[in-house]
C-alpha cells in the first residue's frame, strides 16, 4: 500500500474505529439497550443479526464462486449507509413506538449486514500490503484502537455513544476509500488453495473460533435468568477485550509470520476445560472469572482469525473475501445455534430438575474435545496404516497427492508409463521419474502440448519430494517441436533482457511463468516468503504489471515472438 509509515497508521486508524463502531452496535443492539449480559444485549437482535451476517456471508461466497465480484470491487456504501440508518435511528428515537421485538430485528439486519461487508473491504486492503508483516501489523493497530474506544464507550450516554459510533464510521469509510485507491488488487483469486492439506488447516482453523463462538453462546443464554447469571453478567465486555487484545498483541508478536488460531486454540483449551469442570461444584465461588475467561478466550482466537486471513489470503493466493465471509457468516451461524441451545438446556433444567451448571458445563466441554480431535488430526498420522517411504518414514498428503498427479499426466501425455503401486512403492516409483526427468519409455514427446503436461508431472513429483522441478529436460530430436520448458525459458530471458531484470530476478520470472506461489518459491530457493515477495514487487515494478496472471501472459508473448522469428 502505500507509499509510506503515515499510510498505515490511517489504515490501522480507520479499522480500529470501524471495529469500535461495530462492537459498540453489538453490545448495545444499535444503542437501543443501556445494558447487557456479557455480549448478549437483546436476544432477538443478536438471532436476526447472526442470520443477517451469515445470508451475507454466503452471497458474497456466491458471488466470488461464480465469478462476479473480483478482488477489489466489494463496495462498502451500503454497509456504510446501513451502520449509519441504525445509529441515527437509535439516537432520534425514531423507533420507540413499535414493537421491541421488531426494533431489535431491524437493528440487528442492519447491523449483521454491515459487519460481514467491512471487515472483508478492510481485510482485503491489508492483504494487499507489499509484505505480510505490514498488512498484520495494521490489524493489530486497528484492534488496539477498538480496545481503547471501546473501553470509554461505557462512560458515554446512549445519545453520544451512537453521535460518536456515527462519527466513527464515517472517519473509517472516508480512509478506508482514500487507502483503497493506493493498492492493486489480483485480477482474479480462488475461493480455495489447490492443495488438500492447506484446505485442512483452512478448515481446522475455522472450526476453533467456530466451536469456541458456539460454546461461549451456549454459556451466556444456558445462565439467563438463573441464579447463575452472574457468570456471565458480572462480565463488562471492555475488560475481557482488554485481555484479548493484549494477549493477540503477544500472540503476533511469536507468531507475526504465520498467526495460527488452532495453536491459540490448543493454548487456550486446558484453562477453558478445567474452569468447565469446576463450574458444577464451584460455580458460586468462580463467579464471573468463568465467564471472563470464556469470553477473552474467544476474542483472543476471534482477533487471532483476522490476522490468519491477512497472511492465508497473501501465502496462498485466495480470495479475502471467501476467509473473511467464513469468519463472519461461520461465526455468526456458530453463535445462534449455541445462543438456542443454551435456550434449549435453560428450558430441561426447569422442567426435570436438572443442574443447570452440569448440563452447561457437558453441553461446553463435548464440542471442545470434539474440535481438538479435528486440530490433532492429520491426513497420514504418525503410526497409522498410511502410505510410507524408504525406511518406514511416514509419506505426506501431499506426497502422496503429487505422485499420483505425474503419474496421471504421464500416462495422458503418452510419455512413458509411471505406474504407482500402493505405498511405498508408487511413491519411490514416481520420485525416481521425477528425478531422473527421463520422460522417455515409449518414446520422446513430440507436441508442445506433451511438453506441458510432462513439465507438469515433473513439478508434481519433484514437489512431491520437496525439491526443485528444475531439473534435466530430455533433448528434442532435430525437427521436434520444442518443449513447453524450453519455450517459458525463452520468454522469460526476453523479459529479462527486455526490463533489465537481475539474475534473481530472472531465476523468479521462471518460477511466475509457470505459475508458482511466493511460498513455493521460497522454499525451493531457500530465502524467507518476505524476501520472495520483495523480488516479486520489484518485477511487477519493473515490467509493469500487476499481477501473476498478466506477467504469465507477457512471457508467453514474449515466447511466442521469438518463436515466429
Amino acid at each position: 500500500m502505500a507509499n509510506g509509515f503515515s499510510d498505515r497508521v490511517l489504515g490501522a486508524a480507520g479499522f480500529g474505529l470501524c471495529k469500535a463502531a461495530i462492537s459498540v452496535a453489538y453490545i448495545t443492539a444499535m444503542g437501543s439497550v443501556s445494558s447487557s449480559v456479557g455480549f448478549v444485549s437483546e436476544l432477538d437482535f443478536m438471532f436476526t443479526m447472526n442470520a443477517a451476517s451469515f445470508v451475507t456471508a454466503f452471497a458474497v461466497l456466491l458471488l466470488v464462486g461464480t465469478g462476479r465480484l473480483r478482488p477489489g470491487r466489494l463496495s462498502q456504501v451500503p454497509a456504510v449507509i446501513a451502520l449509519l440508518i441504525g445509529f441515527f435511528l437509535s439516537a432520534t428515537g425514531v423507533m420507540t413506538g413499535l414493537p421491541v421485538g421488531a426494533t431489535a430485528a431491524l437493528y440487528g439486519l442492519l447491523c449483521g449486514f454491515a459487519l460481514t461487508v467491512l471487515n472483508a473491504a478492510w481485510l482485503e486492503v491489508f492483504a494487499a500490503e507489499s509484505d505480510a508483516t505490514t498488512g498484520v501489523c495494521q490489524v493489530l493497530g486497528g484492534l488496539v484502537v477498538q480496545c481503547a474506544l471501546v473501553s470509554v464507550a461505557p462512560l458515554l450516554a446512549s445519545f453520544a455513544a451512537s453521535v460518536l459510533s456515527i462519527a466513527a464510521v464515517a472517519t473509517s469509510a472516508l480512509l478506508l476509500s482514500r487507502l483503497k485507491r493506493k493498492v492493486a488488487f489480483p485480477e482474479r483469486a480462488p475461493l480455495l488453495p489447490e492443495r488438500s492439506d492447506e484446505r485442512f488447516r483452512l478448515l481446522q482453523a475455522c472450526l476453533c473460533l467456530f466451536v469456541l463462538v458456539g460454546v461461549v453462546g451456549i454459556l451466556h443464554t444456558t445462565v439467563l435468568g438463573s441464579q447463575s447469571e452472574h457468570i456471565v453478567g458480572d462480565v463488562n465486555m471492555w475488560m475481557p477485550l482488554v485481555a484479548a487484545t493484549m494477549l493477540t498483541a503477544v500472540v503476533a508478536g511469536l507468531t507475526m509470520r504465520h498467526p495460527d488460531p488452532t495453536a491459540v486454540y490448543k493454548g487456550c483449551l486446558p484453562v477453558m476445560l478445567v474452569l468447565l469442570s469446576l463450574l458444577p461444584f464451584f460455580g458460586e465461588v468462580l463467579g464471573g472469572l468463568a465467564g471472563l475467561v470464556m469470553i477473552a478466550c474467544y476474542d483472543v482466537c476471534g482477533m487471532v482469525f483476522l490476522l490468519f486471513i491477512v497472511d492465508r489470503a497473501r501465502a496462498l493466493g485466495i480470495s479475502v473475501y471467501a476467509l473473511s465471509s467464513a469468519y463472519s457468516g461461520g461465526s455468526g451461524l456458530f453463535l445462534a445455534v449455541g445462543l438456542g441451545i443454551g435456550i434449549a438446556l435453560g428450558a430441561l433444567s426447569a422442567d426435570y430438575g436438572l443442574s443447570l451448571l452440569t448440563l452447561l458445563a457437558f453441553a461446553a466441554i463435548y464440542p471442545l474435545a470434539l474440535v481438538l480431535l479435528v486440530v490433532l488430526r492429520r491426513v497420514y498420522p504418525a503410526g497409522a496404516a498410511g502410505p510410507r517411504a524408504e525406511g518406514g518414514e511416514p509419506v505426506s498428503a501431499a506426497q502422496v497427492e503429487g505422485a499420483g498427479r505425474a503419474s496421471a499426466v504421464a500416462r495422458d501425455a503418452g510419455a512413458g508409463r509411471v505406474r504407482a503401486a500402493a505405498g511405498a512403492d508408487g511413491e519411490r516409483r514416481a520420485s525416481a521419474w521425477a528425478s531422473t526427468g527421463d520422460c522417455a519409455g515409449e518414446g520422446r514427446l513430440r507436441s508442445a502440448d506433451a511438453g506441458a503436461d510432462a513439465q507438469a508431472a515433473v513439478d508434481a513429483a519433484a514437489s512431491a519430494r520437496g525439491v526443485s522441478s528444475d531439473l534435466p529436460r530430455a533433448k528434442s530430436d532435430p525437427g521436434v517441436a520444442p518443449v513447453v520448458e524450453d519455450v517459458l525459458a525463452a520468454g522469460a530471458d526476453a523479459v529479462a533482457a527486455r526490463f533489465d531484470l537481475t539474475r534473481r530476478e530472472r531465476e523468479i520470472l521462471g518460477y511466475l511463468a509457470r505459475g508458482r506461489s511466493a511460498r513455493f518459491i521460497a522454499e525451493t530457493l531457500v530465502i524467507s516468503e518476505n524476501t520472495a515477495w520483495a523480488h516479486i514487487k520489484r518485477i511487477y515494478a519493473k515490467t509493469g504489471v500487476h499481477s501473476k496472471q498478466e506477467l504469465m501472459s507477457m512471457v508467453e508473448r514474449r515466447a511466442g515472438e521469438g518463436a515466429g522469428r
